[in-house]
């Protein structure tokens, strides 16, 4: 059985402050709640996930943060990803900007962790939704696998100054009360790949009612060019609610 970690702990505290904080703060809030299913070549069968994300906006500026865990027991640990994120909302010419830094966590194997920090501009028009950053990612040795195989060295290797892209149309304007579209890029919720490895996807969404909307999508991760063994390929479904819990 595996047991709690820190990670686990910290994902529980969020989560938390997510059902508790809305009453004492006065700005928008939302909380989004998915459930994934899919299969990859690192996962070896199919799995399933839950994820849960909060967004706190106060004053043009908004904080993120969230988790994603594993049902099956396809990986080591539970606790899948960590996300933290922190977002200025700017107009330049009265058009919409967003600018941001971010902290991604992955524990994708049993044996290896991942820490990513990048920095990330936001905008769209009618029917279509850009992002692009820059990225500095950390692959790091578990300490049980250090232990396992007498590793003494920190067993770290850095990837600096990656690119992050993603770009997404919608085929009616993109408040339209029910919208649907596609997808690609290298960002995913709580996954970042190479830039020759994005992500190709359709996707789906309907305004419920004013506090509530519901969402599908479909993304196929490719292969990549020139890295077919080191990064992970394979497909996710992934559903879910966002519920604007104040306004």
């Amino acid at each position: 059985m595996r047991k709690p970690n820190s990670h686990n702990r910290l994902i529980a505290f969020l989560l938390l402050l997510c059902i508790y904080m809305p009453g004492y703060l006065s700005s928008q809030v939302r909380l989004d709640v998915m459930a994934d299913a899919g299969e990859n070549n690192a996962s070896e069968k199919p799995y399933f996930r839950s994820s849960a994300m909060a967004c706190y906006r106060i004053d043009g500026m908004s904080f993120k943060f969230g988790g994603i865990y594993n049902i099956t027991e396809n990986f080591s640990s539970n606790m899948y990803g960590l996300y933290l994120g922190y977002l200025w909302h700017v107009q330049i010419k009265e058009h919409p900007f967003n600018v941001g830094v971010f902290y991604l966590y992955n524990s994708f194997s049993e044996s290896i962790q991942e820490h990513n920090l990048g920095m990330i501009t936001e905008t769209h028009s009618q029917h279509f939704e850009y992002r692009l950053g820059i990225g500095f990612r950390t692959y790091e040795l578990k300490r049980r696998a250090k232990e396992k195989f007498n590793i003494e060295a920190p067993g770290k290797v850095s990837e600096n100054f990656y690119l992050l892209y993603a770009l997404k149309y919608f085929i009616k304007p993109i408040d339209n009360v029910w919208n649907a579209g596609l997808y690609g890029g290298n960002i995913d919720l709580f996954r970042i790949n190479q830039a020759t490895n994005p992500f190709f996807g359709i996707f789906f969404r309907y305004q419920v009612t004013e506090p509530l909307q519901v969402f599908g999508e479909f993304y196929y991760m490719s292969a990549g060019a020139f890295n077919l063994s080191v990064n992970p390929f394979g497909y996710n479904f992934r559903a879910g609610i966002k519920w604007k819990i104040k306004d």
